[in-house]
């Protein structure tokens, strides 16, 4: 949808599939991955940083729980 010219539907979106997740889901990454690029997109940089360090520590808690 933000490729379309309407981030703030987009971002209303992913918000609500975020709350829907259960907190193990794979798919969570990859959408902490994309608020991060939508707030970017939109020039909100610090809140990009943020979703994008959600995102980081997710995988490296993801792959230390894999070679356990």
């Amino acid at each position: 949808l933000w490729e379309m010219g309407k981030p703030d539907l987009a971002e209303k979106y992913f918000i609500r599939l975020l709350e829907q997740l259960p907190l193990q889901d794979p798919l969570l990454g990859d959408l902490y991955h994309d608020l991060g690029r939508l707030a970017s997109y939109v020039g909100n940089l610090d809140k990009s940083m943020e979703w994008h360090k959600k995102a980081s520590a997710l995988k490296k808690q993801n792959q230390s729980s894999t070679t356990v």
